[in-house]
């Protein structure tokens, strides 16, 4: 089921999703969904009980928050799919909220503008319980090593665009993810001689790993062979874009 802004739409649905928020299994809200539907949804988010997987896609920040605030208490929610496209001031909350919600098991997020947000390691056994994890944006090393401490169980990892401006980024943060198993990342501003080490203390038990870079680069052909050197039992494949 998904919601949009159409007045028609929500004139229609409005009644009908009070009458069957309880059979509500997927729910995907678009763009600034109207104030009284956004109300209505918060102030009965505790009865959608089926409700397991939740799109919100590039709606208003307050509503975003206070939904993701509503959800701690939500009894079945596993999934989340999150598209932004606002300040980025507000992504530091963001990811607090997120990590907080403590069914979620798949994690889905867009950020059209990248992962800049000055978010602190996890601290006090503060851990997320999720284990697929796709982050959609240019991401630095640094902000990368930050999410990954809140979600130690992970088992998949997916990254639209690595970054990285200095070496000791790596060297700095003890993140282990040792249930890691699988991963698809694309390069950017990366070089081999910080992949390396990134890969080899971060993920010691990848099986597979899927690797995309442009193919203008220079060290492209140096990849694999490095890598296989550092992990030889490692299934990898790399794409040239």
């Amino acid at each position: 089921m998904f919601l949009s802004s159409n007045a028609s739409f929500h004139r229609y649905y409005t009644q009908f999703l009070l009458l069957n928020l309880h059979r509500i299994h997927s729910l995907r809200l678009l763009n600034s969904f109207p104030m009284a539907l956004a109300i209505l949804l918060l102030q009965n988010i505790s009865k959608f009980s089926r409700l397991h997987y939740l799109l919100l896609d590039q709606i208003e920040l307050v509503y975003l928050e206070n939904l993701l605030l509503a959800l701690f208490t939500s009894p079945r929610l596993s999934s989340l799919n999150i598209i932004y496209n606002g300040p980025d001031t507000a992504k530091t909350n963001i990811y607090d909220l997120i990590f907080q919600l403590p069914l979620l098991k798949y994690c889905k997020i867009t950020f059209k503008t990248g992962f800049q947000a000055d978010l602190s390691p996890a601290c006090d056994n503060k851990y997320s319980p999720i284990k697929y994890l796709y982050l959609n944006g240019e991401c630095k090393v640094k902000v990368l090593l930050s999410i990954l401490s809140y979600t130690p169980q992970l088992r998949y990892l997916s990254i639209d665009t690595l970054h990285t401006d200095t070496p000791d980024e790596i060297e700095k943060c003890s993140v282990l993810l040792s249930n890691l198993t699988n991963a698809s990342i694309h390069l950017g501003r990366i070089q081999s001689h910080q992949f390396l080490p990134f890969i080899t203390k971060h993920f010691p038990n990848i099986q597979v790993l899927h690797l995309s870079m442009s193919s203008d680069r220079s060290d492209v052909y140096q990849w694999k062979p490095l890598i296989l050197s550092h992990i030889p039992e490692l299934r990898i494949c790399i794409r040239h874009n």
